[in-house]
């Protein structure tokens, strides 16, 4: 789906592009809009709908459209070396930054994908035939799956997994 939309994108359109998405799955992902596509989900490019023409004209107006993108958050991402990332604290767990490294090691014997919770996206474990979030204390029959791949990077300060 990413692979057509990206085609279609790259077509002559009215500007702004409105994209619609229909039967997607949304969600939050570290305080981020997820969008994941389901067998069922379609998108659809500027369509030719009346609701379309109502979007449309409400962009024009300043007002709206600085209501819009003020409610962006930048996120402030820090480049550190491996050196000042090891000396990070417990309370910059959700920090993110920037490095240049060298990918010395891929850990092909680890999982490379994760189970996710489907309401808080804690990892589930297994039990007997069951996953089960132990943050939210429930049985979670089909969680979602993320990717995870263990490597070993270095820079001139050092080395560490990732």
């Amino acid at each position: 789906m990413a692979k057509k939309l990206f085609e279609e994108l790259q077509k002559t359109l009215d500007e702004p592009v409105i994209v619609i998405f229909a039967s997607a799955k949304i969600g939050l992902w570290k305080d981020e809009v997820d969008l994941s596509h389901v067998a069922a989900t379609h998108f659809y490019l500027n369509h030719k709908h009346h609701s379309m023409k109502k979007i449309r004209k409400r962009l024009q107006d300043p007002i709206f459209s600085q209501e819009i993108t003020t409610g962006i958050k930048q996120k402030q991402i820090k480049q550190l070396d491996i050196a000042q990332i090891k000396q990070l604290q417990p309370q910059s767990m959700e920090l993110e930054v920037i490095s240049h490294v060298v990918i010395k090691y891929v850990d092909d014997k680890a999982a490379w994908f994760f189970r996710l919770c489907t309401n808080c996206k804690n990892e589930v474990v297994h039990e007997t035939r069951n996953y089960i979030c132990k943050l939210c204390k429930r049985i979670i029959p089909h969680p979602e799956k993320r990717f995870r791949v263990s490597i070993v990077a270095a820079d001139s300060t050092g080395g560490m997994e990732f």
